[in-house]
């Protein structure tokens, strides 16, 4: 079978392979792929983005996203498919802890094996600003207050203007204010 590659990120790991009616199914601890000949038939599916995996008529199962999309495979067999669906319902449980969310895991995997990349960067150092250009960081935060219509209930505040609340809390926050 002609099956579409799949590049794995880092710190992925596959976990069960299965095959499905039209191509293979590849769980792995960070999403549900499924591969078939043809691209346009192809998902990429963060394990987080699922809210639910359905299994019906023994050979098929339906995945249904916190977005509002699902999408329905059909496994060549319901042994395929039981297991499938186990796996799949196993993984999309609430992380127990914080180091066992994609964010933690993914980044832990770039700093051991990818030490210098871009995603490690902050976006200061990514757009090359020095600890002086504080007028961009400003501009940056009151276009984000307005871009996200916050009302006169609310007001920008720059209480950590020289990092002595936090050193890795930003400049600038949004909160309440006080009439």
């Amino acid at each position: 079978m002609n099956v579409i590659s799949m590049h794995f990120l880092p710190g992925e790991e596959p976990i069960n392979t299965k095959s499905i009616a039209d191509g293979i199914f590849t769980l792995t601890n960070y999403r549900l792929i499924f591969s078939t000949k043809r691209p346009q038939s192809s998902w990429s599916i963060p394990t987080t983005l699922v809210w639910k995996a359905e299994a019906f008529e023994m050979i098929h199962i339906k995945i249904i996203t916190k977005i509002g999309i699902s999408v329905t495979w059909s496994f060549v067999d319901e042994i395929a498919c039981d297991a499938g669906y186990a796996h799949i319902t196993s993984l999309i449980d609430t992380p127990r802890d914080i180091d066992s969310l994609f964010a933690c895991k993914f980044r832990s995997s770039l700093e051991a094996n990818i030490p210098n990349h871009p995603f490690l960067l902050s976006a200061c150092e990514l757009l090359q600003i020095n600890d002086v250009d504080r007028t961009l960081d400003t501009a940056l935060v009151c276009f984000e207050f307005r871009r996200m219509n916050f009302d006169k209930t609310w007001k920008i505040t720059d209480i950590n203007n020289e990092f002595k609340i936090c050193s890795t809390y930003p400049r600038h926050h949004i909160g309440t204010s006080i009439h």
